[in-house]
C-alpha cells in the first residue's frame, strides 16, 4: 500500500505543472496570451474560466475526463495562490460561481454520456 501511495503523489506531483498551461494555451487561443492570468479582475477571469471549461479538449479532440477538469481548476487555483497579490479563491469565492457552474455542468453532461 505504501508503494501505491507514493506511485501516486509522484505521477500526480508530475502531471501538476502542465495543467496551469492549459489554461494559458486556452488565453493564447483567444488572443489574450499577454495577459498573465493573476492579473485579471475577477469578473473578467470567470469569465475566461467559463469559456474555458467549455472548450477545453485534449490534444487529440477528445474530451477529458470529470476528475480531470476538477484537477485542472485546482492547478489554476494553485498558480493563482502562488502569484497573486489578491487573495482569490476561483474554488470558493462567490465571485467565480458562474465557472464553478459551468465546470458542474460540463463534468455531470460528461457522466451521462459516459453512462449511455
Amino acid at each position: 500500500m505504501t508503494g501505491l501511495s507514493t506511485l501516486t503523489k509522484v505521477t500526480t506531483h508530475r502531471r501538476k505543472p502542465e495543467r496551469p498551461r492549459y489554461f494559458r494555451r486556452h488565453l493564447e487561443s483567444i488572443k489574450r496570451g499577454n495577459e498573465k492570468v493573476e492579473s485579471l479582475p475577477a469578473a473578467e477571469l470567470d469569465h475566461l474560466l467559463c469559456k474555458f471549461f467549455i472548450e477545453v479538449r485534449k490534444v487529440n479532440g477528445e474530451e477529458y475526463e470529470p476528475g480531470t477538469l476538477s484537477g485542472i481548476q485546482r492547478s489554476i487555483q494553485r498558480l493563482l495562490t502562488k502569484t497573486a497579490a489578491l487573495n482569490i479563491n476561483i474554488l470558493k469565492d462567490k465571485e467565480f460561481e458562474k465557472s464553478r457552474k459551468v465546470l458542474a455542468a460540463k463534468r455531470k453532461n460528461l457522466v451521462n454520456e459516459a453512462d449511455k
